[in-house]
């Protein structure tokens, strides 16, 4: 029997720490040490270079790294935000416990993040590393959880995230509701997607 979408479902783990959802988690970091390493020949890269699958142990890192660094890219952050460490921390815990966790690679560089959890029909994470934003990266995630959850799927994202915004409700999304978050002093705002919902 096929399980309805329940958008108000809250995030199992949110004891842990705060809850995370897409687009919704804050993170402020110390720079790390080592250099950026920015796209060269970005022309040449197209969206059909880029392969999604599943993260490796080895990839834990880089992975978080993107997560952090897409985040603050949206100038949405607080100044109590979780440390790296902390936020590695976190990533780790997450997927010990129910994160479904894929990454966007081109060349040998993450680019994406994807972070689905099936058993609630919920994308949890969506994140593009800044260098590749724009590049369709985004789209191709989306449209793979599309594919992992042919059902319909549920997500939240801050209400001040406008982009966010635009592009899930391009993508086919309608809006649910808001709801306040008080220990983030914001809305969030509910969206699901339904295969063959009028848009």
């Amino acid at each position: 029997m096929q399980r309805p979408l329940n958008p108000s479902t809250e995030n199992s783990v949110s004891g842990y720490y705060r809850s995370t959802s897409v687009s919704d988690v804050c993170y402020y970091y110390p720079r790390p040490a080592t250099k950026d390493v920015r796209v060269t020949n970005r022309s040449e890269q197209t969206v059909e270079d880029v392969q999604i699958r599943r993260v490796k142990t080895s990839e834990h890192e880089a992975t978080t790294r993107v997560w952090m660094r897409s985040w603050e890219s949206t100038g949405l952050g607080h100044s109590d935000d979780l440390t790296f460490g902390e936020l590695c921390e976190k990533f780790e815990y997450e997927l010990a416990h129910g994160w479904d966790l894929f990454v966007a690679v081109i060349d040998t560089r993450i680019a994406g993040m994807l972070a689905l959890r099936v058993g609630e029909q919920q994308l949890d994470q969506l994140f593009v590393d800044p260098n590749f934003q724009g590049s369709g990266i985004g789209l191709k995630l989306l449209n793979f959880a599309k594919q992992r959850l042919p059902d319909g799927m549920w997500l939240r994202t801050a209400e001040e995230n406008t982009r966010a915004i635009r592009f899930y409700e391009a993508a086919g999304f309608i809006f649910v509701r808001k709801q306040e978050r008080p220990e983030w002093d914001r809305y969030d705002s509910y969206f699901a997607w339904t295969p063959g919902a009028a848009r």
